[in-house]
């Protein structure tokens, strides 16, 4: 199927009007499954901001199962259905993949995908030199994969990430691993129950696997662990997940010591993070 080449060009002050139309039109056909406002994102969604001439709308929906019945729905105004992030949304073009006017993005409401586009729109809206950055960035990209959506997409990522702080979070979720294992050592349950999600595991060095309800009620009976030392933490983070690695040495009121690598997978639940396992695997002396 033909594809359109990326053009950028000036921003047109017709844009914005012309989301406004397009809103009417979606919240009237797709409002069954409407958890919201249409958000117009994008580049033309930033004044002053070159972009390709295409009207970026994402609709949140309360999940994307129950937004199926969304995408017959969508077809009858004009938008193409394209298995494009599954996992994350229902994507459209209008009218056709040759000819672009509008894309459609169904997010679910409050998911990290949602957040984050957000947060990027409203991040060059603020910034002057930001814009400037990007649309340098994306002239170039323009011509090195003009014909090539995918690889222009991709090779934007970095920026993105850079302006959403994927290093703040890095170093938000190390701190939210010091405040539990803090909170682990000195048996604090309000922190303990906020950071681990309802289906955390915990293997141990020798093996054994705790449930959540297991590890807190083992905790909340007696003291676990005498001392939790935390080496440097390796952070590898995307949207909605984070693995954590670092050199541990657990400290047990027996007086054993063990030391041992121990990884966290962290997923984020809303706004906030949790712990949904943890593993620990001692390190023998040689």
């Amino acid at each position: 199927m033909t594809d359109a080449p990326i053009e950028i060009e000036q921003c047109n002050p017709s844009w914005p009007q012309a989301f406004l139309r397009e809103r009417q039109v979606i919240e009237h056909a797709l409002a069954p499954w409407l958890a919201g406002l249409p958000e117009h994102i994008g580049s033309t969604a930033v004044p002053g901001l070159a972009a390709k001439p295409v009207i970026d709308i994402m609709a949140p929906v309360l999940s994307l199962e129950a937004a199926i019945p969304a995408i017959a729905a969508a077809a009858e105004i004009g938008y193409v259905h394209f298995p494009y992030q599954p996992l994350v949304m229902h994507w459209f073009c209008k009218p056709s993949p040759a000819m672009r006017t509008h894309h459609l993005h169904l997010v679910p409401v409050e998911s990290p995908l949602w957040i984050e586009r957000l947060a990027f729109r409203d991040a060059l809206r603020a910034s002057g030199e930001l814009r400037l950055r990007y649309e340098e960035l994306k002239r170039v990209l323009a011509v090195t994969h003009r014909n090539d959506r995918e690889a222009y997409t991709e090779a934007k990522s970095e920026f993105i990430s850079s302006v959403l702080g994927k290093g703040e979070t890095s170093n938000h979720l190390r701190e939210l691993e010091h405040q539990r294992t803090r909170a682990l050592v000195e048996r604090d349950m309000a922190v303990i129950e906020r950071l681990h999600a309802p289906e955390y595991q915990l293997i141990t060095p020798s093996g054994a696997v705790f449930s959540r309800e297991r590890y807190l009620a083992a905790l909340a009976a007696e003291p676990f662990y005498a001392k939790w030392e935390v080496g440097e933490i390796d952070v590898r983070v995307s949207a909605e997940m984070a693995l954590l690695r670092y050199q541990a040495t657990l400290h047990f009121p027996s007086g054993r010591v063990v030391v041992c690598w121990h990884t966290d997978s962290y997923e984020r639940r809303g706004l906030h993070w949790q712990a949904v396992w943890s593993q620990a695997t001692e390190l023998k002396p040689r």
